[in-house]
């Protein structure tokens, strides 16, 4: 025998006695290793992970926890046991403290263990080998139904997963290869950091309650609507971006020394509340005194009532008022329901009417091809926005509303949908404007905007109709060009 092939069977014989003493290991064929759990991530409604901090005496951590591994780890090794439960759809900490957790962490823990599957399965055990005396966690999954309970030991010589014990089963799987950073983060690492646990799209109301004052904001089919302290629609982009801002505040701290009823909680700088369709009651983010050493203020986070840190930027979107919010645009209506529309400038009188897909005079009787007039009217007037409101007694005093220099109906059927009345010159490139539905508020708006509309009305009140021979009459001396009526000044 050569020693060539002496040295293959010494290599073979180690390799059959590693097989002896570590249990018989059999590996399934490519896509057919079974799952370890037959169940959902959505199934669990709460778990627990007892882990171990630390590495054992006298050995160091495998490549993947160490690369996982929380500066808590350092020092003898120790145990923390985390508990979570659903609730309200939430995921919530509640042990060694409550707190709000991570819903997409959880997820991720919850689906790399239900997706489990049996990359190698060993009989005969050896706990204390495998780890299993001292295990890196124990993890424990409660359905409706059942009770599942995990025993991670050590990792494998290949560091490609754990050693595993699952429920009662007597063999040992191999698997978990995704599990390392998750055992390994610590309670703070599981905890939500964002400030709302809701999704900005599925709030459908918002309240703001600072300096005793009350903001509220409910979405219906027109989308947001002002409720408080003034019933106004409400501008969608503005009202929207204030649930976005908050959600996205990021806690910079989770301060162990205040509990919720510190005085520093005691008296709000602002308190904001949101509700969504499906929930039974608020979320609500109560702010309170400022930390100067933190450089942030702390909060009260429902629904854990946990006390946080967040940045000082954090209330800028809490400075919004009322008239920040409302929708500027002086009238809302939709175009393409109008069927008639009114204009009434000094002397000057039109009446439209709607034709399919064009616009007719009335009055003057017979005018045509008035439909790009009629267009500049409408869309000129649809996105007229407001600089200023006037909500105080006697608003629309001495403001040239009697009679108005330009008032404009809007019908729909026999339905009036808006009548806008423009005044006088109210300061440098703004003309005083109300509604004749609410007297007594007055606005200012762009004054080139309705100087547009004012020649526009004009240039319709003189338009030429057919005579009876077929050819037109000749313009009226004074009226506005087509190309001078259409030009829209730049709107900033």
């Amino acid at each position: 025998m050569s020693a060539k092939t002496t040295v293959i069977m010494g290599i073979v014989l180690i390799g059959l006695l590693s097989l002896f003493m570590f249990g018989k290991r059999s590996t399934d064929l490519p896509g057919s290793k079974a799952k370890i759990f037959d169940m959902d991530a959505d199934d669990v409604t709460s778990f627990s992970i007892d882990r171990a901090v630390g590495a054992r005496p006298g050995e160091s951590p495998s490549p993947s926890a160490r690369a996982s591994a929380s500066p808590a780890a350092a020092g003898p090794r120790t145990r923390e046991k985390l508990a979570f439960e659903k609730s309200d759809g939430r995921w919530i900490l509640t042990s060694p403290a409550k707190a709000l957790a991570s819903a997409s962490d959880v997820n991720n823990l919850l689906t790399t263990l239900v997706d489990m599957r049996e990359n190698e399965t060993l009989d005969q055990p050896n706990d204390q080998a495998f780890g299993f005396t001292d295990p890196e966690a124990v993890i424990e999954l409660k359905t409706k139904d059942a009770t599942h309970k995990v025993v991670v030991g050590r990792t494998t010589v290949t560091d490609d997963g754990y050693y595993m014990k699952v429920d009662d089963k007597p063999k040992v799987v191999v698997s978990g290869l995704g599990l390392s950073p998750m055992i390994a983060r610590s309670m703070d690492g599981w905890r939500n950091k964002s400030l709302l646990a809701v999704e900005p799209s599925d709030v459908t109301k918002w309240s703001l309650v600072r300096d005793n004052h009350v903001l509220t904001l409910e979405k219906s089919e027109k989308g947001w609507q002002l409720t408080q302290p003034y019933a106004a629609p409400a501008d969608e982009t503005q009202a929207s971006n204030v649930v976005f801002q908050m959600k996205n505040v990021s806690i910079t701290g989770f301060p162990t020394h205040i509990a919720a009823d510190d005085p520093r909680l005691a008296k709000p700088l602002a308190t904001f509340s949101v509700w969504t369709k499906d929930s039974k009651s608020p979320e609500t983010v109560t702010i309170g005194a400022r930390d100067p050493e933190a450089k942030g203020y702390y909060a009260l986070r429902g629904p854990t009532q946990e006390v946080v840190v967040i940045p000082d930027k954090a209330i800028v979107p809490l400075a919004k008022t009322a008239v920040d919010l409302e929708d500027k645009h002086l009238v809302a209506f939709d175009a393409g329901t109008l069927t008639n529309i009114d204009l009434t400038s000094g002397s000057d009188v039109v009446e439209a009417k709607k034709n399919d897909m064009d616009w007719d005079l009335t009055r003057p009787a017979g005018a045509k091809d008035v439909m790009h007039r009629m267009a500049t009217v409408i869309s000129q007037l649809h996105d007229l926005t407001w600089v200023h409101k006037d909500t105080a007694k006697d608003a629309a005093a001495n403001k040239g509303f009697s009679p108005p220099a330009l008032s404009i109906v809007l019908h729909q059927d026999k339905d009036v949908v808006g009548t806008v009345q423009f005044g006088n010159t109210a300061t440098q490139g703004s003309v005083y404007a109300r509604l004749a539905e609410h007297p007594d508020t007055v606005y200012q708006v762009k004054g080139s905007v309705v100087t547009l509309l004012r020649n526009a009305t004009t240039a319709l009140a003189t338009a030429p109709s057919p005579s009876p021979s077929g050819s037109a009459k000749p313009a009226v001396s004074g009226s506005t060009s087509p190309a001078a009526s259409s030009a829209s000044p730049s709107h900033k």
